[in-house]
């Protein structure tokens, strides 16, 4: 039947979450990946070295070309496997690989050498080509997606207060615009930041540290990009903690059980 033919098969919103479109950012050495990897059941693609530390299962290469991203997506959505999360190293570190294929089918050394902004336009449809893959291993096996991406500071335009410096997933703007609009939760990751206080002189002087306790943030509030669709707390509070629990039973209970836990946080 037409699913658009009969009011009775009409559903609250909130029954069709879908698998999770997401990306991890933050400063560096926050625990990007080691984050990323603690979703369930998951495999690695990645496209720098950095991540090969951690103890999860990966594609042996690194990815050099747009070929290995989609033989990888397809070979994820045509063999039958036990993974439930493909977490793809880094997102921004794709983009220079991007550049390369549109230089190659057009001839041309280096991006900017197409010309009023003309390359980075180019890069759209290798990046939708992408997307679209990612959309039919989502489809076809229900997996979660969930790139991890480095930040950096760019100053927003104010339109009714003065502009202003934020963190951002590090990309070029045409790129950034594309990939935050397909990501369902983007999450900005950073240490907590405590003040300390000298006393002393005319005035008190105040400098901040590190306290090795990580927090993440889930919504937009001026200092970073961030992003969801489930209510999440703003600001989930991790600490030392390497499970990242609190950020899995946070979205696990505002979806009501449709986002699945990893195995290590399943009691019983």
């Amino acid at each position: 039947m037409n699913d658009f033919a009969n009011l009775g098969a009409v559903r609250q919103a909130d029954e069709f979450w879908g698998p999770l479109r997401g990306i991890i950012y933050g400063v560096p050495g926050v625990g990007k990946s080691t984050f990323g990897a603690t979703f369930k059941n998951p495999i690695m693609l990645r496209s720098e070295d950095g991540a090969g530390s951690i103890d999860v299962p990966t594609f042996p290469g690194l990815v050099t070309c747009m070929w290995d991203i989609i033989t990888a997506i397809q070979t994820l959505i045509n063999e039958q496997h036990q993974f439930k999360t493909l977490l793809i190293d880094s997102l921004d570190w794709l983009e220079p690989i991007v550049w390369r294929e549109v230089c190659n089918q057009g001839n041309k050394t280096h991006i900017e050498d197409f010309g009023y902004g003309k390359g980075y336009a180019k890069a759209d449809q290798f990046w939708l080509d992408i997307k679209g893959w990612l959309e039919e291993l989502a489809r076809v096996r229900g997996m979660y997606v969930v790139f991890v991406a480095h930040a950096e500071i760019k100053t927003a335009p104010g339109i009714m207060v003065d502009p202003f410096d934020r963190y951002q997933v590090k990309l070029h703007r045409r790129a950034a615009a594309l990939w935050t609009e397909w990501a369902a939760t983007i999450l900005f990751c950073m240490n907590k930041v405590v003040i300390h206080t000298t006393e002393g002189g005319f005035s008190d002087q105040k400098r901040g540290a590190g306290s090795g306790e990580r927090v993440i943030y889930t919504e937009d509030r001026g200092g970073c990009l961030a992003k969801n669709r489930d209510k999440l707390l703003p600001e989930i509070h991790i600490g030392r903690d390497l499970t990242y629990s609190a950020f899995h039973n946070e979205l696990h209970a505002k979806t009501n059980g449709q986002y699945e836990l990893p195995q290590h946080l399943i009691k019983g």
